[in-house]
């Protein structure tokens, strides 16, 4: 019996690290997107959510900001080390530098199908762009 939980509980633990990216909320479903990945190759997308969620999770010192994806107009990334470095420009035109985990996974929609990419593979994210 126990060898056959440990073998359910790994399959589970698995297919949920396997899984599909998180649906594109409403508010951001039409949202237009530019993605640049580190070839230098423009990837336009539309609507976006990292993790999961609208927002997105940073680190400045030791606090930790929550950032919504509505607000920032465009992100590039500075340093793809690990931490990954990245400066945020907002809407309102305040920029200011942080670092986001490497492995921060973010996924949009483009026409041909969805869109899953990792934080250290772009050079920058603009969002908001006119198509």
């Amino acid at each position: 019996m126990k060898k056959h939980g440990s073998v359910l509980i790994l399959s589970a633990l698995l297919s949920a690290g396997m899984s599909e990216p998180g649906r594109v909320p409403d508010e951001m479903i039409d949202l237009p997107v530019v993605v640049v990945d580190s070839e230098g190759v423009e990837h336009r997308l539309r609507g976006l959510v990292c993790e999961g969620e609208s927002s997105l999770e940073l680190r400045k010192g030791t606090l930790r900001y929550r950032i919504p994806l509505r607000s920032v107009d465009r992100i590039e990334v500075l340093e793809a080390d690990d931490p990954v470095k990245v400066k945020v420009r907002m809407r309102s035109g305040r920029e200011d530098i942080f670092e986001a985990e490497r492995g921060t996974r973010c996924s949009s929609e483009s026409d041909t199908g969805s869109v899953t990419f990792y934080i250290d593979e772009v050079r920058t994210i603009r969002i908001g762009v006119k198509r």
